[in-house]
């Protein structure tokens, strides 16, 4: 499993620091041009990598930002980890993030605000049975899954004043 974090780790550096700065380096010698604030717009971003349980696989979120409506847009993708064509796990145009494989690779838990405020969801790993998991007034973040599977825990903000027990 080393050898195999090793691998995702070193595709991962070559997609985030070698890919920008050869592709940078080659527009640049085409142009002849300092980067600019509209390149960083164009520039999708990868973030929070997760490998599958069995290892073949990764799933992280791809971010791009749209400059004239000031809002971006998150997905979750499957890449495999030995190399290959990523595949699109969601496609919603607000924020899907943070996925999480469940212990037995089926299923990944992720938070989304595609119904206004951010809530956990689950899909299978081909992405075609999407279940909202929770409608928790103060939001849902950054759930994970009980060793076993059988269990979620989440991150939600609590309110003591509001509350009708008191709190200790």
């Amino acid at each position: 499993m080393h050898t195999l974090f090793q691998k995702m780790f070193k595709y991962f550096a070559f997609v985030l620091f070698i890919a920008p700065v050869w592709t940078g380096g080659h527009l640049a010698a085409q142009h002849q041009r300092r980067m600019e604030i509209e390149d960083l717009f164009r520039a999708k971003r990868v973030s929070d990598p997760q490998l599958s349980p069995d290892g073949k696989w990764v799933a992280f979120v791809l971010t791009a930002v749209h400059k004239d409506s000031n809002k971006s847009n998150s997905d979750i993708w499957l890449i495999p980890s030995a190399g290959g064509e990523a595949r699109q796990l969601t496609n919603f145009p607000k924020q899907d993030r943070h996925p999480r494989w469940s212990p037995d690779g089926k299923s990944i838990l992720f938070e989304s605000n595609r119904n206004g405020e951010f809530q956990i969801y689950s899909t299978n790993a081909e992405g075609s049975d999407v279940k909202q998991l929770t409608t928790i007034a103060t939001e849902a973040n950054q759930a994970i899954w009980s060793p076993d599977g059988k269990s979620i825990a989440f991150v939600s903000t609590v309110f003591p004043e509001f509350s009708d027990k008191p709190y200790q």
